[in-house]
C-alpha cells in the first residue's frame, strides 16, 4: 500500500482558494469576499491534544464594514488583490 501523506497548510490553503473559485457563480457567494481558514494561533492549535473546529457564516456587517470590508485582513491588500474587486 502507498504511504498516506497528511496535507500541509499550503495544501489546505490551495484547496480553500480552489473551492472559493468554484463557488464564484453561486448566488449564495457574496462579493467582495475571501476565504478565512481559521482565527487564532495555528501553532497552539497544532500542539493541542484537544482540537475543536467550528464553521459558520460571517457574523455581521460590523465584522466587514461596507466602506472597507477587509480592514481586519490587511494581507488581502497585498497578497490577494484580485479578490478585493470581486
Amino acid at each position: 500500500m502507498g504511504e498516506h501523506r497528511v496535507p500541509g497548510i499550503d495544501d489546505v490553503v490551495a484547496d480553500a482558494w480552489q473551492a472559493f473559485a468554484h463557488a464564484a457563480a453561486l448566488p449564495s457567494r457574496v462579493s467582495p469576499a475571501i476565504p478565512i481558514l481559521f482565527f487564532g494561533n495555528l501553532n497552539a492549535y497544532r500542539a493541542s491534544p484537544l482540537r475543536v473546529l467550528t464553521t459558520g457564516l460571517n457574523p455581521s456587517l460590523h465584522e466587514f464594514p461596507e466602506d472597507d470590508p477587509f480592514q481586519r485582513f490587511p494581507a488581502s491588500c497585498t497578497d490577494y488583490r484580485g479578490v478585493r474587486h470581486g
